[in-house]
């Protein structure tokens, strides 16, 4: 009983991350279109056992131009700023919230790391 509990932080540390998408996305006229901006925590990419235990984060973000600030916008027509990889899915804007429904384009349509629900704020 002892090894297990012994053994719980351990698992915590190796198996939780404090990487998370931030709630607020940013939205701003961009010429004739508007930016979109997300931001969240990533983990660092480590190559040693002691840096993965000590569990460090860095900011990031991503952004996208869309042609419209409202509707369901195909991913045809969202330009990537920050990433070239080829990419399937939506963004829907409703009012002030908006959702990221974009998957990597191979046989098993892994979701992309921005996806989710943001609270849009004007920039």
């Amino acid at each position: 009983m002892s090894i297990i509990i012994a053994l719980l932080p351990f698992l915590y540390l190796l198996f939780s991350t404090g990487a998370k998408n931030y709630s607020t996305a940013y939205i701003q006229p961009y010429g004739e279109n508007f930016k979109i901006t997300v931001k969240g925590r990533r983990m660092l990419m480590v190559h040693d056992p002691v840096s993965v235990l000590l569990n460090h984060t860095y900011n990031d973000s991503a952004s996208f131009i869309i042609p419209r600030q409202y509707g369901t916008i195909p991913r045809s027509e969202i330009q990537l700023l920050n990433d070239n990889d080829k990419l399937t899915g939506t963004i829907a804007i409703d009012g002030k919230k908006m959702k990221i429904q974009l998957f990597y384009h191979n046989m098993y349509k892994v979701p992309y790391n921005w996806n989710g629900r943001y609270y849009l704020k004007l920039q």
